[in-house]
């Protein structure tokens, strides 16, 4: 198995340091109030980064990945870790899903795989979640796992519940908690759909599903863009067509939509009267935890709009990610996409 995340991310770590710091000319003590960490931190990375052979001169010589995560973690220093996967551009899309997935998979074995206690787990739906299922190595281990998210009334192609039953199917002994039972007839009208929805939401199996989900220890969840044609073309088959979704939308975390705007998020947005859903409220709460890990798992650069604006809400504190979102969220932070200063419906 590859190296501890904790090691990974020291190494990220003492690669944003040693470039802040080398690269910038930024003094210890303001890399260590600019990053948050100690000054005897700063300097044991600086030193970190030099014993690694990373640093030469005013020269970062790490590798490609360990520098992109590096950049990611000094330019967006409310996350955790970032995992950026390498991948090229003649990769077939079902390969980068696995190379990123594997990452996602390795994140999950490394972060939980030796703990002795049960522990909760939040798994969305979607293809990075699929692969991810599909990956993760769990033999011994004790997990509660949780779906995210379930549009009961839509088609969709790889749900939460269905990533669930994959899981238990490989591995027994863990206990899934999926939404199966908020099944709504497509067939409904509009009204029956609401009306069925929020009856469903009053449960209380379904608030105490809500609340639990905060007490995660770790949530992987995708992400989806509104310029990818397949999550229009699914947004669609529900009755959201391109012309329904507000112009501010760039994207969806657990199918919850993102919005470029001072909001981030809507809890009464048109997608969340089809959803029964982990609320994006409830995911911030998790990801602000000291010990929870909630990653974002995603691959392409049209992600990386809807992942800025869910960075500016704190709704996840991890990435996992492949080479070309790294590179295209790093020019985007280059551009100002965060502060305001470019429009979400600006190329990019």
């Amino acid at each position: 198995m590859a190296s501890s995340p904790s090691k990974g991310l020291r190494e990220q770590m003492a690669v944003a340091v040693a470039s802040m710091h080398y690269r910038d000319n930024l003094s210890q003590a303001h890399i260590s109030k600019r990053l948050g960490l100690g000054r005897m931190q700063v300097s044991r990375l600086v030193r970190l980064a030099r014993e690694l052979g990373f640093v030469s001169g005013p020269t970062i010589r790490a590798p490609l990945y360990l520098e992109l995560g590096s950049e990611m973690l000094a330019k967006l220093p409310k996350l955790r870790s970032v995992k950026v996967a390498v991948t090229h551009s003649a990769m077939s899309l079902h390969g980068k899903v696995e190379v990123v997935s594997a990452s996602a998979a390795e994140l999950w074995e490394n972060e939980l795989g030796s703990t002795s206690r049960t522990t909760r787990v939040g798994i969305g739906g979607g293809r990075a979640m699929a692969a991810l299922v599909d990956l993760v190595r769990l033999e011994g281990a004790k997990f509660d796992c949780y779906a995210l998210s379930n549009i009961p009334s839509g088609d969709w192609e790889v749900s939460a519940d269905t990533n669930l039953a994959v899981l238990k199917r490989r591995f027994p002994d863990i206990a899934i908690h999926p939404l199966l039972a908020m099944q709504l007839s497509p067939e409904m009208s509009q009204a029956q759909i609401a009306a069925d929805r929020e009856r469903l939401l009053s449960l209380k199996c379904v608030q105490d599903h809500m609340r639990q989900m905060e007490s995660c220890r770790v949530i992987f969840t995708g992400v989806g863009s509104v310029l990818d044609p397949n999550l229009r073309q699914r947004l669609s088959a529900i009755g959201l067509p391109a012309s329904r979704i507000p112009k501010e939308v760039t994207g969806d975390i657990s199918y919850n939509l993102v919005y470029h705007d001072r909001h981030v998020f809507h809890e009464d947005c048109p997608l969340n009267k089809r959803l029964i859903s982990v609320p994006m409220a409830t995911l911030a709460k998790a990801a602000v935890k000291r010990r929870s890990l909630v990653a974002v798992v995603g691959w392409g650069g049209l992600k990386a709009r809807p992942i800025l604006d869910a960075y500016r809400a704190r709704v996840f504190n991890s990435l996992v990610i492949d080479v070309e979102l790294a590179e295209e969220l790093l020019a985007l932070l280059e551009r100002g996409y965060l502060d305001g200063s470019m429009p979400a419906a600006e190329g990019g």
